[in-house]
């Protein structure tokens, strides 16, 4: 199995990841992980390996035994060129927002309280990692962000605050729910998107000119990106 499509294809309901050269379907250990669920969640679609073995009580004969039991494939690795290892790396750093989501969902969590909640995460995705990929994308196209890109992710920002503190005055547990999962799935969809396109991209590096692909599916993320925030934009002046 490429290595691009298990990091693409990965997500809580098909729970990938890469260990020693090997695809593992964690579906029946997620609940059962001593160390718990949460590290495993963190890490879907990734290359495990290195944590792993950092871990003394995972060299015990009863866990290769279970490793072997989630086995469903060998991985068919990529080699990452110098000069793509900058894109390389912001592909996994959107991995690891997409998880994050995974990790700090709380179906269990009152509603209204996971709105204030969910509202933090959702200001610090506008507010700190939006900025930073579109500043690692501007690196990589050559192409500067778009300072109306940056002043209208700077509204967004100052208004997320307003919105979750309006339903949390309320305690209106539905529309608590609501607002909850459009933040989320709104996050989600972009950060989903980049990674389809990224790990597209890393999957044609096997074959096919460097710069060309890299430069490519940068600048076409970075269009989906400032769709996305002129989007929200206008989402949140509707309201």
């Amino acid at each position: 199995m490429p290595e691009e499509s298990v990091r693409a294809q990965a997500s809580t309901s098909v729970p990938l990841v890469v260990l020693d050269g090997r695809v593992l379907d964690l579906s029946n250990f997620l609940e059962h992980h001593p160390g718990g669920v949460a590290v495993l969640l963190a890490n879907l679609g990734r290359d495990v390996s290195a944590d792993f073995h950092h871990v003394t009580a995972h060299a015990r004969a009863a866990v290769t035994r279970k490793l072997d039991q989630q086995a469903i494939a060998e991985v068919a690795p990529l080699t990452i060129p110098p000069s793509a290892k900058d894109f390389a790396r912001f592909v996994d750093y959107v991995r690891l927002l997409l998880n994050s989501f995974d990790v700090q969902a709380d179906p269990a969590r009152d509603p209204v309280s996971d709105v204030f909640y969910v509202g933090q995460l959702y200001s610090h995705f506008v507010g700190d990692h939006l900025v930073s990929l579109l500043t690692m994308l501007a690196e990589t196209t050559g192409v500067p962000v778009e300072p109306a890109a940056l002043q209208r992710l700077r509204q967004v920002f100052e208004a997320v605050p307003g919105r979750v503190e309006a339903v949390v005055v309320e305690a209106d547990a539905p529309t608590a729910a609501a607002l909850s999962r459009q933040l989320q799935q709104r996050c989600r969809a972009l950060l989903d998107d980049l990674l389809r396109i990224g790990s597209e991209a890393l999957g044609e590096l096997r074959d096919v000119n460097v710069h060309r692909i890299t430069s490519c599916h940068a600048t076409k993320m970075m269009c989906l990106a400032n769709e996305w925030i002129s989007e929200e934009h206008d989402l949140v002046n509707a309201e």
